[in-house]
This record gives C-alpha cells, structure tokens and sequence, in this order.
C-alpha cells in the first residue's frame, strides 16, 4: 500500500518517519492521496483555483451556521414539544420512563403522532379523520427532514471548517509533495456528502448511501467485509460475497450509533434497527428495478425521490427516537446566534441579552442545554 505519489512504506527508513507513515494511514479516513482512495471520482475532480475553493468554503461554512440557527431556534422554540419531550435524559441519566426501544425487536414505547403542531401552524383537527392522519404523517416527515438536515449540516460544517484549516496552512507551509500535498492542497479535502443539485440523491436508497451521504467512514465499515470474502476465497460477484458486502457495513454502522446512543440514554437499540433495515430497502428498490417497468425522463427521477423519501421517513424514526429521547436537540451547535439574539431567546439570565450563551459561574464555556 502506497501513495498515488509513490510514497510506500518507508520500510528502511527511521523509526520516526515510519510511525509518522502508519499515523497519516490511521487518519486519513477516506484514502485522499493513497491509492486506496474511497472517495468517488467525481467528487476528485482537481481544484483549479484555490482562492475560489477558499470563498466557496466561507460561504458554505456561513450558510451552514445561520441554517443551524435557524434549525435550534424552530427545534428549541417552534417544535419544543416535540424535539425536546419531557423527561428526555440529562446529564448521564437515562429518559424518565425508559428508552424509546428497549431491545432490537421492540416497538416504541414513546408515542410519535401525539404531539401538537409547531407555533404558527395549522391546529391539530380535533377528531380523527383522514385529514388528521394526513397531517400527523406530513408533520412526521416534516421532523424527520429536519432532523436529517441537522445531521447533514452539522457534519458537513465540522468537516469544511477542519479542511479551511488545513488548507489556509497550505498557503503557508506550500503543498509540494508529501503529506503537504496529501493533507494541505485543496485536493485533499473533496466535498463529504454529494452534491444535491448534482443529482447525487436522486438515485434512490442505494444512491443515496453510495452516492449522497458522506464516505467518511466508508473504507472502515466495508475492509472487514473485504477482508471476510478474500479469506473465504468467495468469488466477488457470488451471492454470498454480494451479501456480506451489502450487510456488515451497515452492521458496524449500526454498532458505532448504538454506541452514540448509549452514551445518551443507556439506549441504542432504536438506531440499529434502522441501519439493519437499510439492506432490505436496497434489495426491495433492486428487484422492482429489475422485474418492474422502469419509467424514463423527469418522471423517473421524480419518482426515485419520492421513493426515498417514503422509505426513510418509514425508516428512520427508531433511529431519531433514540436520540430525540436521549436529549440530542438541546445541545448548543453553534456558539454565537444572529437569530436568537434578536429574538431574545439566546440568554444566560433573566433580562439579559446578547450574541452568546455563555455561563458565569467563575469560568467560560457554552452552556449546554
């Protein structure tokens, strides 16, 4: 294993420069620079301009925050009853009357659809009616947008302020070769997610994990499986080796959330149903493209959107109950506050008013919740 510059392991080298060899492999999550990349290629595409690649990082960066805030503000404001459920967990302490899932097979023990409407929507219709359930279920995937949306552009934000870094050094310490190249060039940071306007998540459930959501951990939860069909000496296209390929890494994604919501809650369980269920939508979304008529044009396209959206919104509540209940949305993401502040709901005390949450008992920090 080696760079696509050539760089392989210092082998005789010292022993300082082969520790530094095996840290940047440790590191380098997705292989940019190594010839082991799992980057898709039309992410690698090379940067012609850095100080365009710098202004077009600042603006993202800035959109970013200001949807972040206006994403606390309808959490923690608009849709408190909701985003933020009493009896929720805080501090290490798990939610009041348990966790939404209690073991991998259980249905939730929370209610979902029996929240009121955010402030300034529509009421509830009083009786239960189709309309009712049509705005229960509208309401539903209106919370699951967002919630994906938090997650999207919070890692998406972490992950462009850590590359603006790193490249802004590059214009100091230059990105000739080596680990200069592979971590301080601009090339070295291509985009997390996929592109939206790009179409990357209009292919449906299976584009929308190998094409539209980020690859950050993708080389670590596909290498065992790698590894599992080399040992057994499977052929790559056999259904077993197709299967491991399609299951183990949604199963250590699976483990690595659980763990997250663990940490929350002392639940979990929520989380790795929904991962676990991911391979049965790509299987069903395979077979209907292989045994139905396929539309063409701007229907197919429309209608690959559509069928992803249903599936997750389907999906992925266990998931967001997890971490609803686990006290996920009442954590600060963002240290200083446009809308808050003008809206007075960003404050430390009574009466006061200002830019951040900032605690004064003797120290500094943000305040959490």
């Amino acid at each position: 294993m080696g760079g696509d510059d050539g760089e392989a392991y210092p082998r005789d080298s010292s022993f300082g420069k082969r520790a530094g060899w095996v840290l940047e492999v440790m590191h380098t999550l997705r292989g940019v620079g190594w010839n082991w990349s799992c980057v898709p290629r039309r992410l690698r595409a090379p940067v012609t301009s850095r100080s365009k690649w710098i202004l077009t990082r600042l603006l993202r960066g800035a959109a970013i925050w200001l949807w972040l805030d206006f994403l606390v503000f309808y959490v923690r404001t608009l849709d408190r009853n909701f985003f933020v459920p009493e009896g929720h967990a805080t501090g290490f302490s798990p939610p009041a009357d348990g966790v939404p899932y209690p073991s991998l097979f259980s249905i939730s023990t929370k209610p979902l659809l029996s929240y009121p409407p955010p402030l300034g929507f529509p009421p509830m219709p009083p009786t239960p009616s189709w309309k009712r359930t049509a705005y229960q279920l509208l309401l539903h995937v209106l919370r699951t947008v967002l919630g994906a949306s938090a997650m999207f552009t919070t890692i998406s934000g972490m992950y462009t302020f850590v590359a603006l870094v790193f490249v802004l050094l590059g214009c100091v310490l230059g990105t000739s070769a080596g680990w200069r190249a592979r971590w301080l060039s601009p090339n070295a940071w291509p985009d997390a997610f996929g592109h939206i306007l790009g179409g990357d998540y209009g292919h449906g459930v299976r584009g929308y994990w190998g094409r539209g959501w980020h690859s950050l951990f993708r080389s670590i939860f596909t290498a065992p499986g790698d590894g599992l069909v080399a040992r057994l000496s499977l052929p790559p296209h056999s259904l077993a080796a197709k299967i491991i390929a399609l299951t183990l890494p949604f199963v250590f994604s699976g483990a690595l959330h659980f763990a997250g919501c663990w940490t929350q809650s002392l639940g979990g369980w929520g989380a790795v149903q929904f991962f676990l269920l991911q391979p049965l939508g790509i299987v069903l979304e395979s077979y209907c493209c292989c045994f139905r008529p396929r539309p063409r044009g701007a229907v197919a396209k429309v209608l690959m959107y559509l069928w992803a959206l249903a599936w997750f919104a389907a999906t992925a509540t266990p998931f967001f109950e997890d971490y609803r209940w686990g006290g996920l949305w009442v954590v600060e993401p963002i240290p200083v506050s446009v809308i808050r502040w003008r809206a007075d709901l960003w404050m430390s005390q009574p009466g006061e008013r200002g830019w951040g949450r900032w605690a004064d008992g003797g120290g500094y920090g943000v305040v959490l919740g």
